[in-house]
């Protein structure tokens, strides 16, 4: 399993292509590279169309494990 991870500067819920995480970490979960790159899009898309402006994305780690 792969992972991604972006950080918001606060809670938000109610996204279906990732779960977050009680310390707003955003996780982008998936077996492989190829379906972890489209499952972050699929992140950033839902962020985007979720008025992204309100957030600030402190950092985005790759967590390859």
């Amino acid at each position: 399993m792969m992972s991604i991870v972006f950080t918001l500067s606060h809670e938000e819920s109610g996204f279906s292509a990732f779960r977050v995480q009680e310390d707003h970490h955003i996780i982008v979960e998936a077996p492989d590279i190829k379906e972890l790159r489209v499952k972050a899009l699929e992140a950033v898309n839902e962020l985007l169309e979720g008025q992204l402006y309100r957030y600030e994305l402190d950092d985005i780690v790759f967590r390859p494990e």
